[in-house]
């Protein structure tokens, strides 16, 4: 790789996975700890919206450059394993220690996020969407793109594999 550690985790903290990240999985913390009431789910929603703000730049930045790694295969494999363990390792520590009331299904169903949306993410990097830095696009662009790329991800790989 070669790559500057502070370029990319400081110039190129990836703010659209940030942003999208912290959107999606706040919502999920949110309604995950609804029914152990009101203030638990916005202390959750808090919680994981400050969590992600701060973490999924730099995690979206370690895809971007694995999306240029060839084999193709070796960084599938650390997008799919290694970036998820640790990402949702801090989460779950995060979380733990706030108190968050419903931690296990909470961390279930943003772990089966984080597998998905690292794998997109790293699929549509190398696409050239949702890329920050060298190459950018618009990000009004990217989200213009975002059908297209939802149905070559789904529905590409059924034909050539990954």
């Amino acid at each position: 790789m070669g790559a500057n550690p502070v370029r990319i985790f400081v110039r190129q903290w990836n703010w659209k996975a940030a942003a999208l990240s912290a959107l999606l999985r706040a919502l999920v913390f949110y309604f995950t700890n609804r029914s152990a009431g009101s203030r638990a789910a916005w202390t959750a929603l808090g919680v994981e919206f400050a969590y992600r703000i701060a973490t999924s730049g730099f995690f979206g930045s370690l895809i971007q450059v694995l999306s240029r790694v060839e084999p193709k295969r070796v960084s599938m494999v650390a997008v799919l394993l290694v970036l998820p363990a640790l990402n949702q390792g801090l989460d779950a520590g995060v979380h733990w220690w706030q108190g968050t009331p419903r931690l296990g299904l909470s961390l279930l169903i943003a772990t089966v996020i984080t597998v998905w949306a690292s794998l997109f993410n790293w699929f549509a990097m190398r696409e050239g969407t949702f890329v920050v830095g060298h190459g950018e696009r618009g990000f009004a662009q990217d989200m213009q793109d975002l059908p297209g790329l939802l149905w070559r991800f789904t529905f590409g790989w059924l034909r050539r594999g990954p």
